[in-house]
């Protein structure tokens, strides 16, 4: 990362930490500056809590009860005294409802905003990240968003935001983060994912991203599901890379699951990929590579000498650098070994490769301890896949409120109800006084995802963060 300033930007941030340390020692008093204007372009106005208007310009200051609007073509963005910045896009209104902010007060921690039409995005600052998790929050209509440490972007659509966003160009690139490819349905024991480099206990609900590596401890077990309805049981002492995964449910064959067993073991149910477009799943490891043709299907690592039939403790919590079995319980499958020989093993059936310089054989039975693993078997676990994932039946264009979550966790209420959504997550609450519960949505609008005015371009991520 390039933590250079130049000298403009460093007067900026200077000036910026100046207004962040005003307010930093006591509560923010009544009419003070709690936000400042960064970045003006076009023409925006500031409607003052007196009812005072005037044009609002690049240093011109925020208070409690002040509102912003945006002109057709005017994009704003404003850094408040919490290091916290949002975005403001074309024909927009905010307003600044409540804002409390000291340094040594996390639990009097304050942010309320009102977006009475249009759209923002927004990175929180100190509030949200710290002390009072339920501090941070966005008002819009009839829906109440409540922000946790997060880079987030919210719309508000009056049947006017015609599907694709406003008559403006849109954007090549994507606004969305990676999205949610599978969660955690249940497990026994502790399970970690390693994602980012750093290493993280999960528990049941926890989303799961392209990239991760999955765990279970000695004992334990996790079941996976995945957006294609894919399902895995991961066994004692199991280590999961879930090296490549994406789904198009329109065009199952643009799809791809590629998984990576390093330890372990591996009870798996493939889903709509592997049924639709089975070439394009792979499970392998350092020794052995698995198709699948539409399947139901269990493996395991063990150790070289094990033989035909091998005792639990030689293929329990197993690196999978030796040989690895391999066991067909509905459909085939297909073991290939270094040497590129492919063994069909249909149903009822079961393979080794015996080691890294092994051929892939047949076994004349299957080994006993397939029949005892006593872990779930993925296929009889119930899976909602809509409640899971979202749906792909979101309103087009209608009254409510659309969310994308880029990073953190944001909580969606309307009517009573709730969802909490994670990073490359986003959903809707229909508007218009209408009692229902939020949706999940299953991909993101491309009225979020498109929008130029809230690309990743309007933060300047490396330069002039606190």
């Amino acid at each position: 990362m390039n933590t250079r300033l130049t000298p403009m930007c460093l007067s900026l941030c200077l000036g910026l930490g100046a207004l962040a340390w005003s307010g930093a020692s006591a509560q923010t008093p009544a009419g003070a500056p709690v936000a400042n204007a960064t970045l003006v372009e076009g023409t925006a106005y500031v409607i003052r809590a007196d009812g005072r208007q005037s044009i609002l310009a690049r240093g011109t200051p925020l208070a409690v009860g002040d509102a912003l609007s945006t002109t057709r073509n005017s994009t704003v963005r404003l850094r408040f005294t919490d290091g916290g910045e949002t975005a403001v896009r074309p024909d927009s209104r905010i307003t600044v409802q409540e804002y409390s902010y000291a340094r040594d007060n996390p639990q009097g921690d304050s942010l309320v905003l009102s977006l009475l039409r249009g759209g923002l995005r927004a990175i929180t600052g100190s509030i949200g990240k710290r002390g009072n998790v339920d501090a941070y929050k966005l008002n819009i209509s009839t829906a109440t968003i409540g922000i946790r440490g997060t880079d987030y972007t919210a719309r508000y659509c009056n049947n006017d935001c015609k599907g694709d966003g406003d008559p403006i160009v849109r954007s090549t690139r994507p606004n969305s983060s990676a999205p949610v490819i599978g969660r955690l349905l249940q497990s026994q024991g502790a399970v970690t994912v390693e994602r980012d480099a750093k290493q993280q206990e999960i528990i049941q609900g926890a989303p799961l991203y392209a990239t991760d590596k999955v765990a279970t401890t000695t004992g334990g077990s996790a079941v996976l599901a995945f957006r294609d309805d894919t399902r895995v049981t991961l066994n004692s002492g199991t280590q999961l890379a879930l090296t490549q995964f994406s789904f198009d449910a329109t065009q199952p064959v643009r799809s791809g699951m590629l998984f990576q067993l390093l330890s372990g073991g591996l009870r798996v149910a493939t889903g709509l990929i592997g049924k639709s477009a089975p070439r394009l799943v792979k499970f392998q490891t350092s020794t052995a590579t698995i198709g699948i043709r539409g399947t139901v299907f269990d493996l395991s690592c063990g150790k070289t000498e094990a033989g035909d039939d091998p005792q639990p403790a030689d293929v329990t919590n197993i690196e999978c650098n030796q040989a690895l079995f391999a066991s067909t319980r509905s459909g085939e499958i297909t073991l290939t070994g270094a040497d590129g020989r492919e063994l069909v093993i249909p149903a009822g059936q079961s393979g080794v490769v015996p080691g890294s310089q092994g051929s892939a054989r047949a076994l004349p039975a299957t080994p006993g301890f397939f029949n005892n693993l006593g872990t779930p078997a993925p296929e009889s676990v119930d899976v909602n896949l809509e409640q899971l994932f979202g749906t792909n039946t979101a309103p087009t264009e209608a009254t409510g409120v659309f969310l994308l979550v880029r990073e953190g966790k944001v909580v969606l209420g309307q009517s009573g109800q709730e969802i909490a959504l994670d990073a490359g997550e986003s959903a809707f609450a229909g508007g218009g006084g209408q009692s229902l519960a939020p949706i999940r949505l299953a991909s993101t609008p491309a009225l979020l995802d498109r929008d130029p005015a809230l690309s990743n371009r309007i933060f300047n991520f490396n330069i002039c963060r606190p």
